[in-house]
């Protein structure tokens, strides 16, 4: 019984209750990348990518958004949130 309402109660919390089972795991997260690694945006380009920032933001880091060099975002993170954004196709990766 604990176990279901622990996986109910993650799979609420991934907003897929209705497919929470016991035992089962939830998807992998599709923004992790390898330490080194930049990801490619949808025209295999990596040059124009900026990186996103969440939680307060501290003087310079509001002046490197103003000036393009990064993008801010909210304070509340998930574990599995867009590390890089693309300015000329608008997507998170």
């Amino acid at each position: 019984m604990k176990k279901q309402l622990v996986a109910l109660l993650l799979a609420v919390g991934n907003g897929s209750a209705a497919s929470a089972q016991p035992g089962a795991r939830p998807a992998p997260c599709p923004y992790r990348y390898p330490a080194a690694s930049r990801p490619a945006c949808v025209g295999g380009h990596t040059d124009r990518l900026l990186p996103i920032v969440y939680g307060r933001p501290t003087p310079h880091t509001l002046r490197q958004a103003q000036q393009g060099r990064l993008v801010l975002r909210g304070c509340l993170v998930s574990g599995c949130d867009p590390r890089y954004y693309c300015p000329i196709h608008k997507r998170d990766l």
